[in-house]
């Protein structure tokens, strides 16, 4: 399958009051074409900054990223704003207030020269439409819509220059339930539709199991864990993927020692020694404390960094 979307080696971080938090600590991840990658963890496990890394807003300290096996100039990333865009978490502070509902998504085609002023106008049109905008609301501005209404537009401004991955971060988490629904449901039919590629970012593991083929599990920079959603959801191999889902009350997982989070995420500042999640976890070893451990795969597609990980397995496997 084609490998959309590339991220090798991903170094990046950002300059704090206290110091330099290296929120990205060596992150690889890809994409296939027309699949979801779903991301989860904490606050302040590096999501948000691994996604700005990616798009453009923030500029890695090393590593590298591809599309479509075309590496990216991390320096020159405007020239591949085409291939790649982000859907952000905040449908009002993403939209310039002062611009009316076809205009914010003109303006993408305008600063790219994309097609005549009369095609714009019509592509535009059809665009929105297709997100569920009325042509009634076209000439309204930001505050007069709903939240739902703004995300809309957001995502069919992300769409309006016809990439082929979005970086969707909370897209939903802003929204009322029944809302986020209705714009799950219009991101599904979009990648169904166009053969999109999604790099979707979320607190929520109910939302990222309804919308993703595959799930990373990031933790203070690093990612964790990785597989099929419905083979982590099912057997999660990580302590810290095991946390995260008994707080979501999975019942589909498989037998195993409870882990909960009791104590707070150590700063990223000064992250932990070998396994950065060893000062939560109940099943540390010393080991733990002086290696790093890398991601081993497991079958099916499934890896976990965790030095107990097989003995975990075949505790599982027997119990199932």
């Amino acid at each position: 399958m084609t490998k959309r979307l590339e991220i090798t080696d991903l170094v990046a971080g950002h300059k704090t009051r206290r110091g330099v938090v290296q929120a990205v600590a060596g992150v690889n991840l890809e994409i296939a074409a027309g699949e979801t990658l779903g991301l989860v963890g904490e606050s302040g496990c590096g999501k948000s900054s691994l996604a700005r890394a990616v798009i453009g807003l923030n500029t890695p300290t090393s590593g590298a990223l591809s599309i479509n096996g075309d590496p990216m100039d991390m320096r020159r990333r405007g020239n591949h704003a085409r291939d790649i865009q982000m859907v952000f978490q905040d449908p009002y502070g993403s939209l310039n207030p002062r611009l009316t509902v076809q205009q914010l998504v003109e303006e993408p085609l305008t600063v790219h020269r994309t097609r005549s002023k009369a095609e714009r106008k019509t592509f535009v049109k059809a665009l929105l439409d297709r997100v569920g905008i009325p042509e009634a609301m076209h000439d309204r501005l930001p505050h007069q819509l709903s939240g739902g209404q703004r995300q809309r537009v957001g995502i069919a401004r992300a769409l309006s220059l016809e990439p082929k991955i979005l970086i969707c971060d909370e897209p939903v988490s802003a929204l009322d339930v029944s809302v986020q629904a209705q714009v799950l449901n219009l991101l599904v039919e979009l990648q169904r539709e166009q053969n999109l590629s999604y790099l979707f970012i979320s607190h929520d593991l109910e939302v990222v199991r309804y919308v993703s083929h595959w799930i990373a599990v990031m933790y203070l920079g690093r990612i964790v864990e990785i597989g099929p959603v419905e083979e982590i959801w099912s057997s999660p191999l990580h302590p810290y993927t095991r946390a995260l889902m008994q707080t979501t009350g999975n019942d589909a997982m498989g037998e195993g020692p409870e882990v909960k989070l009791n104590s707070e995420l150590p700063s990223p500042l000064s992250p932990p020694s070998g396994c950065r999640f060893r000062t939560r976890c109940p099943l540390a070893i010393e080991k733990c404390a002086q290696e790093v451990p890398d991601l081993q795969e497991n079958g099916k597609g499934h890896q976990v960094a965790c030095h107990r990980a097989k003995e975990w397995s075949a505790t599982v496997s027997a119990a199932a």
